[in-house]
This record gives C-alpha cells, structure tokens and sequence, in this order.
C-alpha cells in the first residue's frame, strides 16, 4: 500500500462493531373490550387488543360512593340486673316497674330511672316521669369504619 503522507499510519481495514439501534419502549398489552373512548370519555369505544376499532356504545355515569356508618346504640342488657329488678317489681306490687322495663331494655339511664322510682315512685308524678325516662329511645350515634 502506498502511504498518503509520510510518517502517517495506514489505514486499517477493521470493521468496528457498531452498537444495535434502541428497541422501541414496550407498551403494556391493553386487553380486548369496551374502553372509555379517550377522544369521547362520555361514550364506550371497543378495543381489539391492537387499535380502537368503530363501534361505539353510551357509557353509564358515573356511580356516585356512599361511605355507609353503622348505626351503634347505647343498649347494654345485664342478664343478673334484669332479673333482680323483675323480682324487685313483683315482691312491689309494680313499684320498681319503671326500673324493670329500663334494664329489659338496655336504657343507658337505667341508674338514674332506679334511683328515680326509689325515691319519688311514691308521688305517682315521680312514677310516670321515671316510667317515661325508661321507655324513651335509645342513644343512637354513627360508629366511624
């Protein structure tokens, strides 16, 4: 070979590897069916598995959520209590009445009906109003999930 300029190397023949092009990003395989049109997001468009194709269908509103509560109610039965107020209502003649229903039912006031009754059940007017303490509603309130 002849060289070009003195004292210059010769060219080499060599091939040098060249790096392999990038591969295109791969994209998440989307599976065939009924898609939210992305041009028309109120409508259902089907999707093949590789392209929209042109049916379309009415899309569906959205549902709205509703966080459901659960209703918790300050009823607490003691199965001994119960029962010690039912005697204590029939060996009475029905003086411990009001107690006897406020403990049947859980009342959470079932203390203050107790002491009611035994200290102004004598006033008829004392009776009724702990009688009505023990039939009123229970405490309800919503319990957080």
């Amino acid at each position: 070979m002849v060289s070009l300029s003195k004292g210059a190397p010769e060219p080499s023949r060599a091939v040098v590897p060249v790096a392999p092009p990038p591969a295109p990003p791969v994209q998440p395989q989307v599976p065939a069916g009924w898609h939210p049109d992305p041009h028309a997001p109120h409508e259902l468009r089907y999707w093949d598995g590789t392209g929209w194709t042109h049916h379309r269908a009415p899309g569906h509103a959205p549902v709205p959520t509703y966080h459901v509560g659960v209703a918790v109610t300050d009823q607490h039965v003691n199965g001994a209590l119960v029962a010690i107020s039912w005697i204590a209502t029939v060996v009475t003649l029905g003086y411990f009445l009001p107690w006897a229903v406020a403990e049947t039912r859980g009342k959470a006031n079932r203390l203050p009906v107790f002491v009611l009754t035994l200290l102004l059940g004598w006033t008829v007017i004392g009776w009724v109003v702990a009688l009505v303490l023990a039939c009123g509603s229970h405490g309800v309130r919503l319990a957080r999930q």
